[in-house]
């Protein structure tokens, strides 16, 4: 067997120990916490991978093309550029040469009816039942 089909074996078998030890861990961690509420949702939290997303952002972001690490100026960066980016895209996206209804899909006009006697009308009245 080569080198490429021996990796992909290994691969998932990896894998699949790393799905089954997941497992094992979470039912246990339950089993032992059972009867803590709030340690049962953080185990619960990490087990759909929710956790503290807050813990993962940076402490410094570009704003101006500065590095900026004070909160409030970080703050006033987001700011700007949230309540800017529908002014600023807007006047980036070439004007169109077509109106609103030519995007629409064509609707059929015309309604036809075929036409009746008045037999044809009792009669077709007599078929309905009240």
């Amino acid at each position: 067997m080569d080198d490429v089909g021996s990796h992909d074996i290994i691969k998932k078998l990896l894998n699949k120990l790393k799905r089954r030890a997941k497992i094992t861990y979470f039912k246990s961690s339950i089993e032992v916490n059972k009867k803590n509420a709030k340690q049962l949702w953080n185990i619960l939290k990490q087990a759909i991978d929710k956790v503290n997303k807050k813990a993962n952002l940076p402490r410094s972001f570009l704003v101006d093309s500065k590095m900026v690490a004070d909160e409030d100026a970080i703050a006033k960066g987001f700011n700007n550029f949230f309540s800017n980016i529908g002014f600023n895209i807007s006047h980036n996206v070439p004007a169109s040469r077509k109106t609103f209804d030519k995007y629409l899909p064509i609707i059929m006009q015309n309604i036809f009816f075929r036409s009746r006697t008045p037999n044809g009308c009792h009669k077709r009245n007599n078929e309905v039942k009240p």
